[in-house]
């Protein structure tokens, strides 16, 4: 059997491949619009994580310094006493009874 089509119908098949075509298109124009819409969300979300775990990392070790200033600030006052303490001692005063 051999197939023949007619003036007609080919062009019907083309108009109908051309609509194909054109759907096809705007349907790949949508979607690379929808990505494009989505990495920008992604980059911003993304960037505002960042802000976020830096910010969260500056309040963490500030705390830790603060805490270890309180720490060493009151050593130096025990220290201060001690220092006081052995230089207000009197070897000979102890010896007496």
């Amino acid at each position: 059997m051999h197939w023949q089509i007619s003036r007609d119908e080919a062009c019907e098949y083309e108009m109908l491949a051309g609509k194909e075509l054109q759907g096809a298109e705007a349907n790949v124009q949508k979607a690379s619009v929808d990505v494009n819409h989505t990495t920008h969300q992604l980059e911003e979300i993304i960037l505002k994580f960042q802000l976020q775990k830096l910010k969260d990392i500056k309040a963490i070790f500030s705390n830790f310094v603060t805490i270890e200033m309180i720490f060493h600030a009151k050593a130096l006052e025990m220290y201060t006493n001690a220092v006081q303490h052995l230089n207000n001692f009197d070897e000979e005063k102890d010896l007496e009874v």
